[in-house]
């Protein structure tokens, strides 16, 4: 199940169950399957944007849509998939935590990659974030799916930390017991191993132990895994979930703008695809009066946005390149050097500048 259903459920879990006998179940209206969607080329290609587009989908309530960037190993190795430590995170402390008052906080404006979200009123302290923290998207398919993830918490000894990771293969679910160095509260890194990684996998972690006025942060969080020479890594820079598929007077949704593409810092060579999304209402799934139906992904879609061209496929296409002399905000926004301290990206990695 995609993590943004997932989430639904979890925030509209209450109300959908008040609300199924009141929902009468259309038989009729069996929606068990989805063509899948037709990508066209790109459109409106400026050097900061572009229109992704694509046919409708027959039944389809949403679309969800993505762009990335394509990385190649050049060599056969161990390489850092993501490497996320919320340094964007600057407000908070330890006494005197922020947040705490939303229930589910989109976290785009303190991470260097887009979709991570944490969820049940979660607080912050400095580079750290409590909660139930969910990753972003990440295409995990190579190494027939074995992928770690090294994971840096600040808890009390002894704390059960919980993951959970969802792919197309399944489920899987590891706990283990924050191991504190001294034995009191402190930092606990611990590396886990998993083998359903696929092209749209995310998990989630949480501190399933935590005791109220005792910290339960997570600080950091790497994901690695084995690559041969040539292997492909799509990498999400811009996500739009849950695109309607109908206008409010009844039209076809076929199209969608991206124009905020910070995340992709300075990397002209993107791509983009997209997967439709309906219900069917003759299969409830437990309390909710439908089962979310998904059709595949679309073919990608190359967009070249130094050149305002864009073409179907993604082979013969060179891998998504960074500006060596470049420097961008934790925000995205270049900068000709940095003019005061904070975090900056360069060459793809997170500099402190003191």
């Amino acid at each position: 199940m995609k993590k943004f259903y997932i989430i639904l459920f979890l925030v509209l879990g209450t109300i959908a169950t008040q609300a199924q006998p009141l929902r009468r179940v259309n038989t009729a209206n069996r929606v068990q399957q989805l063509e899948q969607p037709q990508a066209k080329p790109a459109t409106s290609i400026t050097d900061h944007a572009f229109t992704a587009n694509w046919e409708p989908v027959a039944d389809a309530v949403a679309y969800c849509v993505y762009t990335y960037v394509k990385n190649v190993a050049e060599e056969d190795g161990l390489y850092t998939i993501i490497d996320e430590d919320f340094l964007g995170i600057t407000q908070g402390s330890i006494i005197e935590p922020a947040g705490g008052d939303e229930m589910l906080v989109e976290l785009d404006d303190y991470t260097v990659l887009p979709g991570w979200m944490a969820y049940a009123y979660p607080t912050f302290i400095p580079s750290m974030v409590d909660g139930l923290l969910y990753s972003p998207y990440l295409d995990l398919r190579n190494d027939d799916g074995k992928y770690r993830i090294v994971l840096h918490v600040f808890a009390t000894d002894g704390d059960e930390i919980r993951v959970e990771s969802n792919g197309i293969n399944g489920k899987e679910i590891k706990t283990y017991q924050a191991h504190v160095p001294d034995g009191t509260t402190g930092i606990s890194v611990d590396t886990l191993y998993f083998d359903n990684g696929t092209r749209d996998l995310f998990f989630s972690v949480i501190n399933m132990t935590a005791q109220i006025g005792m910290p339960d942060y997570v600080d950091r969080v790497e994901v690695l895994q084995q690559l041969k020479k040539g292997d492909e890594v799509f990498t999400q820079v811009a996500l739009d979930e849950a695109v309607e598929a109908e206008t409010e007077w009844g039209d076809a949704v076929t199209s969608k703008r991206f124009d905020d593409l910070h995340f992709a810092y300075g990397v002209t060579d993107l791509y983009y695809d997209l997967y439709a999304v309906a219900y069917d209402f003759s299969t409830p799934n437990g309390s909710t009066p439908y089962t979310t139906v998904f059709s595949p992904y679309s073919e990608m879609v190359y967009v070249d946005l130094k050149n305002h061209h864009s073409e179907m496929g993604v082979s013969e296409i060179p891998a998504a390149t960074r500006n060596d002399d470049a420097w961008y905000t934790i925000g995205g926004v270049r900068v000709d050097r940095p003019m005061t301290k904070g975090i900056y990206i360069r060459n793809g990695k997170k500099l402190i500048v003191k």
